[in-house]
């Protein structure tokens, strides 16, 4: 039997023939989840029939994104991190090959060397271009392909193999790279990849670079142009010379970049604190491409100190989503509560390792607390003094953390991206977003949540408190800060979406009067950096952000107790918090259905 007529039997037993027949592998293997990861163990038979029938829908999905020819589904365009596609649909070695032609066309071109941070297409050929991927279906050999199209134009290759986005910044750093290609769609559901562009200064690129890169290649995507890329031959051969082609240790790279730019952050200290006090590390690397990494930046640390969940091979990610959340934290808080250490920590990474969540066994440390958290331990331990920068829809808490802590600093608001962070970065303690992203003061211009992870172990071991103390701790200095968003999905999308938001929350002015369940707020402040922001006269604030591809609106509210505040004023906080969520969830809904 061929593994063809193997795929149709075993399709036919698990209900997936319709899909198999028309070549839908990842809806096929959506429909097989539940069986490849029951919530009871199921009879070993059946578990080994499924995990055959996994392994030949992945051999046919592969095969199907190797032999296409046909362009994306969806037009190829960078959003705030990247571009990310559906593989097969949008993703196939033929549409990497064509988009990385369309960089390389945009990056050769003189007038934007400045924005990639070349002075010459020699100098940019010589300096190279960083190249890596996360555990993704099809990483590797995207990867493959985006170097022989750049190697065909001159431009050498520094291949890190399987690297975080954190490791891919600091790479670009230390080689002096021009630019890197890194394959991964970040959190995103094992149907999905990404290709993120990063130019010489390692941070995202601005638009100055993805527009003209997105219209070149959707030039050569949809008008058939085509892409030259070395031949199988000159690919073995070029792949021997060293000024065309090396293969680079991305977690050397990285370790050798904070011994080396963050000094106060040392690895061998934090290794022997960790051994020499009552701490236990509990890491789920959610299948991601931070597997392995912990273990490699904190060797020496006693192997029963160390508890590591999630670090095999698995394309589908255990069939859950894996996004650092609160909700996926909670299953390590549940295995921290079995340890009888006084001091347990624990943290996520999503998929490329750039975001972050952690915590102890009682508290979640998301990115609005985490980051003041984060400048408290800066300024008053290490010393830094500067601004603080977040993005428009993150927790004002860092406004607070920057008075008490960095008085003669100011406060930059930014975009929601971590893009619209690069001329703050460099002047900031440290610069955050709420979706759990953030960079010290000294560090990479993009995101890294591997460094969050350090910095948490090394505060916690500082002042020999949990992370339910240094909570405590800095809420009794800042206040608390009552934080959440939604989603609502409406009718209407695109442009009229936008006009509707507008007309409804983009009239807000200073002094009008706002009122909510039977209390009148007063406005302080509109706020258009993105979406609509209105800030009330109490510190407290709502706003509303449309997705730019779907019809979702996110409607965010944060209320507030200052310092000293009673417990039933926190909890009244917390509740108008509430209440006023309900409220702008349902005025939303009026607008957009």
């Amino acid at each position: 039997m061929d593994s063809r007529d193997d795929l149709q039997t075993l399709a036919v037993a698990f209900h997936i023939g319709p899909q198999v027949a028309r070549g839908a592998w990842l809806e096929a293997l959506e429909v097989l989840l539940p069986v490849l990861y029951p919530d009871q163990p199921g009879d070993a038979e059946t578990t080994a029939r499924a995990e055959r029938l996994r392994g030949l829908l992945l051999e046919r999905l592969r095969a199907d994104m190797l032999e296409s020819t046909a362009p994306p589904r969806t037009r190829m365009k960078f959003g705030t991190s990247g571009w990310r596609g559906i593989l097969l649909e949008d993703f196939t070695l033929h549409n990497v090959a064509c988009v990385t032609q369309g960089l390389v066309d945009t990056v050769l071109s003189p007038g934007l060397h400045p924005a990639l941070g070349v002075e010459s297409n020699d100098e940019l050929r010589a300096r190279g271009c960083v190249l890596a991927h996360d555990t993704r279906i099809g990483g590797p050999e995207f990867a493959q392909m985006a170097a022989r199209v750049l190697m065909h134009h001159g431009i050498k290759v520094i291949h890190l193999g399987m690297a975080t986005t954190p490791e891919v910044s600091t790479a670009i750093v230390e080689t002096h790279a021009a630019f890197s290609i890194n394959f991964t769609p970040s959190h995103n559901p094992f149907t999905y990849q990404g290709y993120k562009f990063n130019p010489a200064d390692g941070g995202p690129a601005p638009a100055t670079l993805t527009i003209p890169v997105a219209h070149r290649a959707n030039e050569i995507l949809l008008g058939g142009l085509g892409y030259q890329a070395l031949t199988d031959d000159a690919w073995h051969a070029q792949q021997k010379d060293p000024a065309r082609f090396s293969r680079q240790d991305p977690i050397e790279l990285y370790t050798t970049s904070l011994e080396r730019r963050l000094p106060w952050l040392s690895l061998p200290d934090l290794i022997e604190r960790i051994n020499s006090s009552d701490m236990e590390m509990f890491i789920d690397n959610g299948f991601g491409a931070t597997r392995g990494k912990y273990e490699q930046l904190l060797k020496g640390v006693i192997p029963a100190r160390l508890h590591v969940y999630h670090g095999g091979d698995d394309p589908l990610f255990g069939g859950k989503s894996r996004e650092p959340s609160v909700e996926n934290f909670r299953q390590l808080q549940a295995r921290m509560k079995g340890s009888s250490a006084r001091l347990a920590i624990g943290f996520m990474n999503d998929g490329d390792g750039d975001r972050f969540v952690g915590g102890g066994r009682e508290s979640v440390l998301v990115m609005n607390r985490f980051g003041p958290m984060v400048v408290r331990y800066l300024s008053r331990t290490v010393g830094l003094t500067g601004d603080v920068t977040r993005s428009v829809m993150t927790s004002h808490m860092a406004d607070a953390a920057r008075a008490r802590y960095q008085p003669e600093g100011r406060l930059n608001e930014t975009a929601v991206g971590f893009q619209y962070m690069r001329p703050y970065i460099a002047t900031s303690v440290n610069s955050w977003e709420e979706s759990d992203g953030m960079s010290p003061m000294g560090w990479n211009l993009d995101k890294d949540g591997m460094v969050a992870a350090l910095l948490l172990a090394a505060m916690v071991l500082h002042e020999g408190a949990t992370p339910e103390e240094l909570l405590e701790a800095l809420e009794a200095e800042l206040g608390t800060y009552h934080f959440e968003r939604r989603k609502v999905t409406g009718t209407i999308g695109g442009e009229a979406l936008s006009a509707a938001l507008a007309q409804r929350f983009g009239q807000a002015a200073s002094g009008d009067r706002l009122e909510v369940a039977g209390r009148r707020f007063v406005v302080d402040r509109l706020i258009t950096l993105d979406g609509y922001k209105v800030v009330l006269e109490n510190g407290w604030w709502y706003g509303v952000r449309p997705s730019g591809t779907e019809p979702v609106v996110r409607p965010y509210v944060e209320s507030f107790a200052g310092p000293g505040a009673s417990m039933q004023e926190r909890a009244e906080a917390k509740q108008w918090q509430e209440t006023i969520l309900d409220w702008l969830s349902q005025e939303i809904r009026q607008v957009i259905t």
